[in-house]
């Protein structure tokens, strides 16, 4: 025989299973993009030392650092619900002018959308940045006739990609060379030609090649990338920026107990793959929290 589920009854259950999900609002829209003058204290304060984690172009990594350094991005995933902003570091990938994205799965879904359309460095702030070099090596002039959205960042410029729910699973990936058209190869998977757009996870790279690193640092996760198919030089800097999903949700994610105010040299930060650095700062605003 047959089951019969009533009408009434399969109505609620589709309305319950709808009011468990939310879909990110405007995730089709162009995100603002603001300047570092108007990024929180705690985030300008620590700006300046994160110079190191762009460095120099075709820099000589250690290849234990750089697995020890990946990220698995089903880790991603909030406990707290947060508004999460997302800041540009820096780049020193020369020609290459990548396009950065993101997507979320879980309590909010979001399709892949894109953040910053042009990842390259602008010159106009060179004077104003203490050593501006080491977070851009090779700045660009803007493309004629493309938005501010697609246009060079300067150094600490960030967006806010909207309040997010507990249970949000983050993905970001990086088009290569998206302003000059793109980059494409064989995919290792399919055998076909497909473009060039990398994820963290070295299995979702359609050249099977690790393409991201992360550090912790800070209370502040930074997420660098290699644009080059294959893997190219390693130097995992070509893009480089900051997610903060709120001081919380970045130390559940990155496997670390509430530290106190002021510690600590060297935590090493197993899971992630993330490594704990310089002295920690007490911030002045809870919006980190």
């Amino acid at each position: 025989m047959r089951n019969h589920i009533p009408s009434f009854l399969l109505k609620a259950t589709v309305t319950a299973s709808v009011a468990t999900l939310s879909v990110a609002a405007g995730s089709a829209q162009a995100f603002d993009i603001n300047p570092r003058s108007t990024a929180p204290d705690y985030f300008q304060e620590v700006l300046p030392s994160m110079a190191p984690f762009v460095g120099k172009e075709a820099r000589k990594l250690d290849p234990n650092e750089i697995k020890f350094r990946t990220l698995d991005e089903s880790l991603l995933q909030l406990k707290h619900d947060h508004d999460v902003k997302v800041y540009f570091l820096g780049e020193t990938a020369g020609g290459y002018r990548n396009r950065l994205d993101f997507a979320t799965t879980g309590t909010t879904v979001t399709a892949q959308t894109k953040i910053f359309g042009d990842t390259s460095c602008s010159p106009s702030q060179s004077k104003t940045l203490v050593n501006f070099s080491g977070f851009c090596q090779n700045p660009n002039a803007a493309v004629a006739g493309r938005s501010v959205q697609d246009s060079p960042l300067n150094v600490g410029d960030w967006v806010s990609l909207g309040k997010f729910k507990a249970g949000t699973i983050f993905d970001f990936s990086l088009v290569s060379n998206w302003i000059n058209g793109g980059i494409s190869g064989k995919d290792v998977r399919t055998g076909k030609t497909v473009p060039g757009q990398f994820r963290a996870n070295a299995k979702d790279n359609p050249d099977g090649k690790q393409h991201a690193m992360s550090y912790f640092y800070e209370d502040l996760l930074v997420l660098a990338f290699e644009d080059l198919w294959g893997g190219g030089d390693q130097d995992f800097n070509d893009t480089v920026f900051v997610i903060d999903f709120g001081r919380k949700n970045n130390r559940e994610i990155a496997g670390v107990a509430t530290p106190e105010p002021t510690i600590m040299m060297g935590l090493g930060l197993v899971g992630l793959g993330l490594a704990g650095s310089a002295k920690r700062r007490s911030r002045k605003s809870d919006t980190a929290s």
